[in-house]
């Protein structure tokens, strides 16, 4: 297949009614679709003629919630009659089905899914998008893709529906374009403005790297031809090229950052073969660098790499190796320390992001979480990430799962989960509260406030997700049934709200720091698209509410 052929996404309809036995659909609480690791049943896809085979009805069937699932894709087939989403069949019923329903036929669809995928258990409910036979990736459910589903099945936008839009630029987020050969360009002359762009915001927030040696390593490459200098500084030549790709992106030089991350790429193999802390925080940086030009999928892979770097330096670990350290190892064990941190970060936000597991178990963490030190101010909102890292973390883990047994464990989750979040707010300081107006701080902690904040809102929406795509009398029936304390009970009662609530509060404070600097690539478009999403099945649901008109 060639690129510029069209992708094919192929995924199933988790809503329609015909495809969940009896005594399945009365576990399904909060649930949308069969979990395939419940009973063993199986989607089986007949290659010959697109069609699928409904599993057959089974009493040990379990429902996973539809925050638990890693809900897939539907590309719509044309000819495929149109079923709006019953949210109501969300909540148990009392009716039994009829034979006549459960023997109804299932939807056809396109399929290039290979059958020993779906059987294999390997890929719970994964969409998959495909370039090739040969070029497939799975996308995990991403509140984006939930959002879009629900959108689809609600409303039918378009006959092929809005989800199928996900296939495209999967080679853009995925690949990086690099030259036949190695690509060390000269550093240009004004290349103290792009570091300058960097530390001031990128490197404010994650500082992997110190200002004096990048500067004087740029200085040194300056005046030498890069290709002499000695194959083991390479790592430090691909952490140079990154800081000038971050800062000449922040200044809106797009072609000029184009060049520094395609050279600090390039330069790939070297940092894999020196597995030490400088080429840890070069793949770091570089993650960096990608993030902030949507190539979440490419900077994934350099993430994930940096990982097992710092894992074999024991930088996970809290270890006395340097007995009595020196000025200069102090200095490097305070940069592995942040480097470790921001990885840790890193890959916990993108996890959320992508849908993909984190690649960080909290069980393996010892380490300090004490970041500061003497005159660096600007690693206070990094050690505030930690935690809240450590929260989106128990959210992968127990609400992105299918591990989760029952209904009421995940609402007894869902509940802890909340308060920990809430706690993690209230505990900030003043200068870095989620809350108010972030231009009261300067430019100084404003945009490290604002990534906070779009952060903590992100997560709080992940959490509460659920009550957004079902009847608020439903959710709350749900909630009912379970013995949960007052308090718990009324605040995710109100999950709808605090999506809402939380989608505002992302909008004002992304518009409030685009109007300090406009170019910044701390914040990538996933928080603001997320909210726009929120505020839109808000306004569907509650056309009337007076809040939905200053929304709109």
């Amino acid at each position: 297949m060639s690129v510029s052929e069209r992708a094919e996404c192929i995924t199933t309809d988790p809503n329609n009614p015909t495809e969940v036995a009896t005594h399945a659909r009365r576990r399904a609480g909060t649930g949308l679709a069969n979990s395939p690791s419940g009973s063993g049943t199986s989607h089986t896809i007949n290659g010959a003629n697109g069609h699928t085979e409904a599993p057959s009805s089974d009493v040990g069937t379990y429902q996973s919630p539809i925050w638990q699932r890693n809900t897939p894709l539907q590309e719509t087939p044309l000819n495929r009659p149109s079923v709006r989403m019953a949210i109501s069949d969300l909540v148990e019923r009392s009716e039994p089905r009829t034979e006549q329903q459960e023997q109804q036929p299932r939807p056809t669809v396109e399929s290039v899914v290979i059958s020993s995928m779906v059987d294999s258990g390997q890929s719970p409910g994964f969409a998959v998008n495909s370039v090739s036979a040969t070029e497939r990736k799975y996308l995990g459910s991403t509140s984006l893709q939930v959002f879009s589903q629900w959108l689809d099945m609600t409303l039918h936008v378009s006959p092929t529906g809005l989800t199928s839009s996900f296939q495209h630029g999967m080679r853009f987020c995925e690949e990086m374009e690099l030259p036949e050969d190695l690509y060390m360009p000269s550093i240009p002359a004004d290349w103290e403005a792009y570091t300058a762009a960097y530390f001031s915001c990128v490197g404010r927030f994650f500082s992997v790297v110190s200002r004096d040696s990048i500067t004087s390593f740029a200085k040194r490459m300056q005046r030498q031809d890069l290709r002499a200098l000695p194959v083991r500084q390479r790592p430090l030549i691909a952490t140079v090229y990154a800081c000038l790709a971050i800062g000449a992106d922040s200044l809106g030089h797009s072609a000029q950052g184009t060049a520094y991350i395609t050279a600090a790429y390039s330069l790939y193999a070297y940092l894999v073969a020196q597995p030490y802390l400088p080429s840890a925080q070069a793949l770091v940086l570089i993650c960096l660098a990608l993030r902030g030009r949507n190539k979440d999928g490419a900077g994934s892979q350099a993430l994930g790499q940096a990982i097992r770097i710092i894992h074999s330096l024991g930088l996970h670990r809290k270890l006395n190796g340097y007995g009595n350290p020196n000025m200069e190892q102090t200095e490097l064990m305070h940069l592995g320390l942040k480097t470790w941190w921001s990885a840790y970060c890193l890959d916990r936000i993108m996890s959320l992001e992508t849908g993909r597991p984190p690649q960080i178990q909290d069980e393996d963490v010892d380490q300090i979480r004490d970041l500061q030190s003497k005159g660096m101010r600007e690693v206070d909102a990094l050690q505030a990430l930690t935690t809240l890292a450590t929260i989106q973390g128990s959210i992968c883990r127990h609400l992105a799962t299918i591990k989760l047994p029952t209904i009421a464990a995940v609402l007894e989750a869902q509940s802890r989960l909340d308060k920990a979040l809430v706690e993690w707010q209230n505990e900030l300081s003043l200068e870095l509260r989620c809350d108010g107006d972030i231009s009261i701080n300067g430019p100084e902690l404003a945009l490290p406030r604002a990534f906070l904040t779009i952060q903590y809102h992100s997560t709080m929406i992940n959490l509460h997700r659920a009550a957004l795509i079902m009847d608020k009398e439903i959710h709350r029936t749900n909630i009912a049934r379970y013995n949960l304390q007052k308090s718990d009970a009324n605040r995710l009662a109100s999950s709808e709200s605090i999506c809402a609530n939380s989608a505002r509060a992302i909008i004002t404070a992304y518009l409030q720091a685009r109007d300090m600097t406009e170019l910044s690539r701390l914040q990538t478009l996933t928080g603001p698209l997320m909210a726009i999403y929120v505020l839109s099945i808000v306004a569907l649901k509650n056309p009337t509410s007076w809040s939905t008109r200053s929304d709109v």
